[in-house]
Formats: structure tokens, C-alpha cells, sequence
């Protein structure tokens, strides 16, 4: 049988709860800012890649997605295996079977890649990466929070679930994406 709680392990517990809900909010609108910066991503990219090759009409296609391909690859050399390939997949990986440790530099190596990948033209859609990125928002806060696995996870979930619900507009959407 379990002791029962003094007051101080209930404020403890209070403190540490509030703790979570500040870090969750904070992450939520780091989550949003992350969209920003990747539609952005996205715009720039767009712009070189596309803007570039645009005078050539129909010519102008292929070139593009040489182009992108072409920087994918040069940044799949800079970070071998992070930036190509289906990394959500990965990233469920990382937070169920590793400790929902996110490696640091996901979020800028994502970003780029997916804008790079966007911006030439590629058949991939914005909903996976935003996910990513939003989730190793909340890696990042909760590292600096200091966190312990469970809360963790709960505050990378946070993340994803920002940057869908401000992919689709949708924040009840990036709830239920969360809490699945």
C-alpha cells in the first residue's frame, strides 16, 4: 500500500504540472512560428528553383527538379541519411523506441530539405514535415525544460500537433493528431 501524499508532494506535483502546461503553450506557438518559417522555406525555394527555369516554359520543368534534386543531394551529404527518404516513420521511431530523443539539427535539416523538395516541384506534401518539425520544437523546449521522457513525448506531441493544426487550419485537427 502507498503512503499518502503530504502537501508538499502535492504542491510538487502542482508546480511541476504547471511547469508542463507553460512549456506546452510555449511550444505550441514555437510550433506555429516553425510553419511560418517553413512556408517561407517553401516560397524561397519555390522561387529559386522554379523562378529560375520559369523563361524556359515546359523546358523549364525538368530543370527544376534536376536543381532540387541536386541540392537534396548535396544536403543529404552535409547530414547522410537525415535529410531524404520518409522520416516521419523515423521520427515515431525516435519517440517510441528511443527515448523520444530527437536529434537537434532535425529541424533545420527537415525544413530545408522539404522546402528544397517542395520548391522544385516534387510530388510530396507539407503535412509529414511540418509534423517533424513542429515535434522537434517541442525536443528543443523540452530540453530546455529539462524534461523527463513521458513529458517529453508530451510536449513533442504538442509540436506535431501545432504544426498540423496550423497546416490545415484546424487546431481541434492538430489536437486529435496530438493526442493519437
Amino acid at each position: 500500500m502507498k503512503p499518502a501524499l503530504g502537501l508538499r508532494d502535492v504542491a510538487e506535483s502542482e508546480r511541476r504540472y504547471a511547469w508542463l502546461i507553460g512549456l506546452a503553450v510555449v511550444t505550441g506557438v514555437l510550433g506555429g512560428v516553425g510553419n511560418v518559417v517553413f512556408r517561407e522555406a517553401i516560397a524561397g525555394a519555390t522561387w529559386l528553383l522554379q523562378g529560375r527555369f520559369a523563361p524556359l516554359g515546359r523546358a523549364g520543368i525538368p530543370l527544376a527538379l534536376l536543381s532540387g534534386g541536386l541540392a537534396l543531394l548535396a544536403l543529404d551529404r552535409l547530414f547522410p541519411g537525415e535529410a531524404l527518404g520518409y522520416g516521419f516513420p523515423r521520427f515515431l521511431e525516435m519517440l517510441h523506441l528511443h527515448g523520444a530523443s530527437v536529434k537537434r539539427r532535425w529541424m533545420v535539416v527537415k525544413t530545408l530539405g522539404a522546402a528544397l523538395s517542395l520548391g522544385a516541384g516534387a510530388a510530396v506534401g507539407r503535412e509529414g514535415p511540418i509534423a517533424q518539425i513542429g515535434g522537434s520544437i517541442g525536443a528543443a523546449v523540452a530540453r530546455l525544460g529539462r524534461l523527463a521522457t513521458a513529458e517529453r513525448k508530451v510536449l513533442i506531441a504538442c509540436g506535431a500537433g501545432a504544426g498540423i493544426a496550423t497546416t490545415f487550419n484546424a487546431p481541434l485537427g492538430g489536437l486529435l493528431f496530438a493526442q493519437e
